[in-house]
């Protein structure tokens, strides 16, 4: 399945880089082409049924270090072969990040949601991407494991430098991990800005929040200390 993106941006200055892509190409569940600039999870997980958990992340990780592989494996046998050591430690890496390892050699299929989402995250972080698009990250998730999503997702702009563009509907999400959010209210555009600045909406307020999931909201933790540069977080409320 492949759907053409084009991503552009202009480079204002050295301190305030931008993206600046074309000719994107959505592929291998996920994983973007393009030197793993792009990758992106999906409202309801896209994976292959009948791979492990390992199998997911080293597939990606091929995609974004040897992506030739990903065809010469087939015609050579090369892909039934034990993985090489560098690619291992970095696996290995991602699994032990997202405490992923006790089910690492598990079929995704008899996955629970909560699971299958940090492998999808696992499966888009093994990319090596600059920015990571999610598409209701908690969408089916109970509170605990929502919490547990928005951790890895934190800790994925924090140590890895990476910037998020989440569409959500969890406001306390929204406004816990974006520093600039945009507010949808059936499909109209009524605020942007930061978390500070949405809560206070009076717009905001009447059309999605309400007084009391503001406060919620407001309790629930500020923005992760992120970079200017690569670790920014953007979030999209619909």
């Amino acid at each position: 399945m492949s759907a053409p993106v084009e991503v552009t941006g202009v480079k204002a200055s050295s301190t305030a880089p931008r993206l600046e892509c074309r000719d994107v190409t959505v592929r291998f569940g996920g994983v973007v082409a393009l030197d793993s600039v792009l990758a992106r999870t999906f409202q309801h997980p896209e994976m292959f049924a009948g791979l492990t958990t390992r199998e997911h992340i080293q597939l990606a990780d091929r995609v974004s270090t040897s992506r030739s592989r990903i065809w010469t494996d087939v015609v050579t046998g090369r892909g039934f072969r034990p993985a090489e050591k560098e690619e291992a430690e970095r696996i290995d890496v991602l699994l032990d990040a997202l405490h992923l390892t006790e089910i690492a050699d598990r079929p995704v299929a008899g996955l629970p949601l909560g699971m299958t989402r940090l492998v999808e995250i696992a499966r888009a972080l093994a990319a090596n991407p600059k920015v990571l698009l999610f598409d209701e990250p908690s969408s089916g998730l109970d509170a605990q494991e929502t919490e547990q999503v928005a951790r890895v997702l934190e800790r994925a702009v924090e140590r890895r430098g990476v910037s998020l563009l989440l569409v959500e509907h969890d406001v306390a999400m929204v406004l816990r991990m974006c520093r600039y959010v945009h507010v949808l209210d059936f499909g109209v555009k009524i605020g942007e800005g930061t978390p500070e600045e949405i809560r206070g909406d009076p717009a905001v307020r009447a059309a999605y929040l309400g007084d009391d999931k503001v406060a919620s909201a407001g309790e629930r933790g500020s923005p992760p200390r992120v970079g200017a540069e690569a670790g920014e977080s953007e979030g999209a409320s619909s």
